[in-house]
């Protein structure tokens, strides 16, 4: 597995969020694909969205977060994208781009133009996001307490 962060300023929070993408990743990869897996992690003032995860090809992708948000809604942005590359790597998810129109493909059905809230890639993240933002900061407390 390699994780790397890009644009980060602040040392400690481009550490955290390195140590926070490798826990994610372990708690959702099956094992097999650990050690396969590269992420880019840029921090950006250029996003329309809190975060985005971009499949760049098999085993690499890259997330980006957006600078305007606080560090723990960071990390939990961070673990709703993490889902995504899970979602890439285990195939349920497949993304392509048909005459200049993006298709999204969930578990072998194709979706156009699905509202956010309504694509169940989406809203698996959303589930889950939480619980892993929730277990790194147990796992964190734990290793410093």
């Amino acid at each position: 597995m390699r994780i790397r962060t890009r644009k980060f300023k602040n040392r400690k929070l481009s550490k955290d969020i390195r140590e926070a993408t490798k826990f994610y990743l372990q708690q959702v990869i099956p094992s097999k694909h650990l050690k396969k897996i590269n992420v880019n992690i840029i921090q950006t003032s250029n996003t329309f969205a809190d975060g985005s995860c971009c499949y760049i090809e098999k085993y690499r992708y890259e997330i980006e977060l957006g600078d305007h948000l606080h560090y723990d809604h960071k990390l939990l942005t961070l673990a709703h994208e993490v889902v995504h590359v899970k979602q890439y790597v285990t195939r349920q998810l497949k993304s392509f781009f048909v005459k200049d129109n993006p298709v999204d493909v969930w578990e072998g059905k194709r979706y156009r133009n699905l509202s956010y809230d309504d694509q169940p890639w989406e809203k698996e993240a959303m589930e889950v996001e939480q619980d892993l933002y929730n277990a790194f900061v147990l796992n964190e407390y734990a290793k410093n307490d």
